[in-house]
């Protein structure tokens, strides 16, 4: 079983025939990041990672030898930082964020300061030295309460988190800045899942297959909400898509990420797992503090770029069962599975 994506060492000559673009991935010895990284080094890329390892830089491992790829260890909030940074970078995919309602209530300011300011100064930098493409990585939690409706790019986002607070405002500053010379697009993510060079424990479908497998229970706050999904790797294909897409055709655009057919109620995804780890009990209780209950929609997407989802739900439960029960993942270590 790899995680990782096999490295293709191509020529010089062969690197030149495809002019290769120089990537700044933010975050990028994180979970999508790692992920992300080593798909782009695949493709011929040329790629700078700027990551603060606040959870450990073993993802980086792999690729820290490659010919192709540069590693800034620094803080996203640093000025200095930056301008290293964005030296010949022709695109930004601008990951690095305190990620999740947990991280950002047990760090509010911290995730201020990361997640909206940070993000401005560096599209403002990125604008000043003529970047051509910023792909924000932002989230459907977006989205908030919403009661009936499938939430399209269109939908009036309703954010019910610090976490979904500052990617909202982060959008709204990339997107009215008509003026720049740097356009932005952003991404707005489903709940991601799967296994990554740097795996997280604290997502939803691996904490529901952690206690299934572990406890042999699960306990399912607000079963009646909907969550979409979407696999690491297939997020990594939709960012790869808009890096290689026609300016005119990305920017100042929004695209909800991932596939209508993982969109799941949080009790029949609790179901599903049982499928897999069998005699598992399952508690339904009614939750007033997650308020987030949304369907999304991703037609505009599919269309956009003739993307559809590789890996699904099944998939993804199957692969991280495999890894925790061979051992490969300890599930309740803080200190490298999860966001601190």
């Amino acid at each position: 079983m790899s995680i990782y994506y096999p490295i293709v060492r191509r020529t010089e000559i062969e690197c030149q025939k495809m002019k290769i673009k120089h990537i700044l991935v933010t975050g990028g010895a994180g979970y999508i990041g790692s992920t992300l990284s080593r798909r782009l080094l695949a493709g011929g890329y040329q790629v700078t990672v700027l990551d603060s390892l606040r959870s450990g830089g073993a993802s980086l491992l792999e690729t820290l030898g490659e010919s192709h790829f540069n590693f800034i260890k620094g803080d996203i909030r640093d000025a200095k930082t930056i301008q290293e940074a964005l030296k010949e970078i022709d695109v930004i995919v601008h990951l690095a964020a305190i990620v999740g309602q947990p991280a950002c209530s047990n760090h509010p300011e911290e995730a201020y300061e990361v997640n909206q300011v940070a993000t401005i100064n560096l599209f403002n930098k990125a604008t000043e030295m003529k970047i051509q493409k910023f792909i924000f990585a932002s989230s459907c939690s977006n989205y908030g309460m919403l009661e009936g409706a499938v939430a399209t790019e269109e939908t009036q986002v309703e954010p019910t988190s610090i976490y979904a607070s500052t990617k909202v405002a982060s959008e709204k500053y990339l997107l009215d800045s008509k003026a720049s010379s740097t356009r932005p697009t952003v991404l707005r993510l489903a709940t991601a899942f799967g296994l990554s060079p740097k795996m997280r424990m604290d997502l939803l479908i691996h904490e529901f297959l952690r206690d299934a497998i572990c406890k042999n229970q699960i306990l399912v706050f607000g079963p009646e909400y909907w969550r979409p999904f979407v696999h690491v790797k297939d997020v990594a294909r939709a960012i790869i898509s808009c890096i290689e897409s026609p300016l005119e055709k990305v920017s100042y655009q929004i695209f909800n990420v991932g596939g209508n057919q993982n969109n799941i109620r949080k009790m029949d995804l609790a179901k599903l797992i049982t499928k897999y780890v069998p005699n598992t009990e399952l508690k339904f209780i009614k939750t007033e503090t997650d308020l987030r209950n949304y369907r999304v929609s991703f037609d505009k997407i599919s269309k956009t770029f003739g993307y559809s989802i590789t890996r699904t739900l099944d998939d993804g439960i199957a692969e991280v069962k495999q890894a925790i029960e061979r051992g490969v993942i300890d599930p309740y270590d803080k200190n490298w599975y999860y966001n601190p």
